[in-house]
């Protein structure tokens, strides 16, 4: 992870010392709530979200690539949380974070015809973090690609900005994604972003 230490380094310090040089280039700074692409000393996209995390019980942010396909006009939120984080699954994630302090970690399970693939790395803030990667072919609701961020301390510069990065793996090329902030079981905020994909 050294090569994204400097870029640790500059967003920390301009999120915490002077956020409006972040976010001087967007519109979207005047709102309290919002998310944007922004992009690191790389050029790699970071999903920023300004969003008081921080005040809700068991908060996380479900990433769904949206696709064209006629199929996929059904899918819905997954409501992992309450509906996945549970028993040795909840175990599981918070040992891959544990672990992701020294190597990348990752469990994989599956659970009503959806594959999630639980990714322990770390972050851009350079704190060890947690990830699912949710993927299921099966038509209905559940079908589609997603992003959770469950534990999301570990993806926060304080108790209203997230950094979040997206797994690779899934969400190389460019697509529109939705956003999904919940409240435990709740739907609090939804919203779409345009992704311009990671570079080549």
């Amino acid at each position: 992870m050294t090569h994204f230490a400097p870029t640790v380094h500059m967003l920390f310090c301009l999120c915490l010392a002077a956020p409006s040089l972040v976010f001087a280039d967007s519109p979207l700074s005047a709102k309290s709530n919002y998310l944007e692409i922004k992009r690191d000393a790389a050029g790699e996209p970071i999903l920023v979200v300004s969003y008081p995390w921080a005040r809700h019980q068991r908060p996380s942010v479900e990433v769904r690539l949206i696709e064209e396909a006629a199929e996929e006009k059904n899918a819905r939120p997954l409501f992992f949380v309450s509906e996945y984080m549970k028993g040795t699954n909840r175990v599981a994630m918070y040992r891959c974070e544990e672990l992701s302090e020294s190597l990348p970690a990752s469990t994989e399970f599956t659970k009503d015809e959806v594959d999630f693939t639980v990714l322990g790395r770390r972050n851009i803030l350079g704190k060890p973090s947690v990830m699912v990667l949710c993927r299921s072919r099966s038509p209905g609701p559940r079908q589609g690609t997603r992003a959770v961020f469950a534990l999301l301390e570990a993806w926060s510069v304080n108790n209203k900005m997230l950094f979040l990065e997206l797994p690779r793996e899934a969400f190389a090329p460019p697509g529109r994604f939705e956003v999904v902030f919940y409240r435990d079981e709740n739907i609090v905020w939804t919203e779409t972003v345009d992704w311009p994909g990671y570079l080549q």
